[in-house]
């Protein structure tokens, strides 16, 4: 009889430790699983972020390539403006001085036709007076 409860002893033992390895084993295989699982939400994870990153750069950027090229028209824009404001200033300035000139003219014209008129005058005046003498 000790002989047998020894030998179911050892055989509970013995299942026992089996089945602590089974259930160690199982724990190890499910842990396992749970990584691989885990790892492979946290990469969908890192590539979702990663893509929304990337979407929200692009998506700067652009905004910024639109900012510029509507920044650089309305520069345009204005430029041209104050380049036809300079023209029409220039082209107002010149026409007051041609106008100006104009007068100008007509008063050497005048200062001219009189001087020759003053001139015949005083060339006829002397003229008479040699003949008298």
């Amino acid at each position: 009889q000790a002989a047998a409860r020894s030998l179911l002893a050892k055989q509970a033992v013995h299942v026992k430790r089996c089945e602590f390895w089974r259930r160690t084993i199982a724990a190890r295989k499910a842990q396992r699983a749970a990584r691989i699982y885990l790892a492979r939400f946290r990469a969908a994870i890192q590539i979702q972020k990663t893509w929304r990153c990337f979407k929200v750069h692009i998506d700067f950027f652009v905004c910024v390539i639109g900012i510029e090229q509507l920044q650089s028209f309305v520069r345009r824009r204005i430029s041209a403006l104050k380049a036809k404001r300079r023209l029409w200033a220039v082209q107002i300035v010149q026409g007051f001085s041609r106008l100006a000139l104009k007068k100008i003219q007509a008063a050497t014209m005048i200062q001219k036709h009189t001087r020759g008129l003053l001139e015949r005058l005083h060339r006829e005046d002397e003229s008479d007076a040699a003949t008298r003498i």
